[in-house]
């Protein structure tokens, strides 16, 4: 029996289809909710779990998703990979904003907020993969999320083509069991080369930039990130850091802070069942009270209030 599932609106009634299409994709990608303006909600979903990674390859009319931090989660652990096939994609994750054509790919961060605006005739890859899995290539996959890795990069239609060809075999293979670990390693391989390849044709203060921000966003749980551990991570000066930076008009220590309370604003309003000193720790301060001091200079009210609007 195949391991790929898949699940169809096309049998459920009408005034079902979006309800049924949000359990099936949420079952897999928890905190997952979709809305539509389709009046005839046609859509398809193909489903395949190799070890610790889900693929989706979903197929759908034009709609919005978003995705859910679960506050329950510790640290980032798992990033999703998006391969635009069909139609077009607008993401948005922590302020910055992708579009994605036929051909281009991006990774997000599977447990901070994120939404995704399709189009009509929408098809997309979808694979959520351990970050250590990732990371055994080298490097550090966290530092290219939020980044779009273009269509016309070889490595990046290398990397569509691979694994539209991998659903392709799966659907006619009767030995899937025996390549497909296999071939979730080489989607791992052929990530890391996109993303050498966009890093090389980038001018190198602005690689550098984009990928400490990145790297500062996927640490800004840990109350011990500072200029140092930065450096020590990414295999920087403290001093090149300090530079990149001032480029963007801030300081490492500033726009750590900037990134933890905008965090802890998101995570007021997401579950107010958590405690505030809570939140407090999970966004990476390791005193409540000075927690508290500064939302209020930020956002002009208390923590409290802010939750309650």
């Amino acid at each position: 029996m195949s391991p790929i599932e898949k699940y169809s609106t096309r049998a459920v009634k009408r005034d079902f289809r979006l309800p049924f299409w949000n359990s099936v994709v949420s079952n897999v990608y928890g905190g997952t909710q979709i809305s539509s303006p389709a009046s005839d909600f046609i859509a398809d979903v193909w489903r395949w779990q190799i070890g610790r990674v889900n693929m989706l390859r979903p197929r759908s009319p034009c709609a919005h998703i978003e995705r859910f931090r679960d506050i329950h989660e510790g640290p980032r652990s798992n990033v999703v990979i998006h391969i635009q096939h069909r139609g077009n994609t607008r993401i948005r994750q922590g302020g910055r904003e992708l579009e994605l054509q036929p051909g281009d790919a991006a990774i997000h961060f599977n447990c901070e907020f994120y939404e995704l605006d399709l189009s009509d005739e929408n098809e997309l890859f979808s694979a959520e993969f351990p970050i250590d899995i990732l990371n055994a290539h080298g490097g550090c996959i966290e530092a290219f999320c939020g980044v779009r890795l273009d269509r016309l990069s070889g490595s990046t239609q290398l990397l569509h083509r691979f694994i539209w060809n991998m659903w392709d075999v799966a659907n006619s293979s009767q030995d899937i069991e025996v390549w497909s670990a296999e071939a979730t390693r080489s989607i791992g391989a052929l990530l890391w080369t996109a993303t050498e390849s966009r890093t090389s044709t980038l001018n190198p203060l602005r690689s550098l930039c984009e990928r400490l921000v990145c790297f500062t966003q996927s640490r800004i749980w840990d109350p011990d990130l500072n200029t140092e551990v930065i450096a020590n991570e990414m295999g920087l000066t403290a001093r090149s850091i300090q530079i990149a930076f001032a480029k963007m008009g801030t300081t490492p220590s500033a726009y750590i802070l900037e990134q933890r309370l905008n965090l802890a604003s998101e995570l007021l309003r997401i579950d107010k069942s958590i405690s505030i000193t809570e939140i407090a720790f999970r966004s990476g301060f390791s005193d409540s009270s000075y927690f508290a001091r500064c939302f209020r200079s930020k956002f002009g009210t208390t923590p409290r209030l802010w939750r309650s609007c």
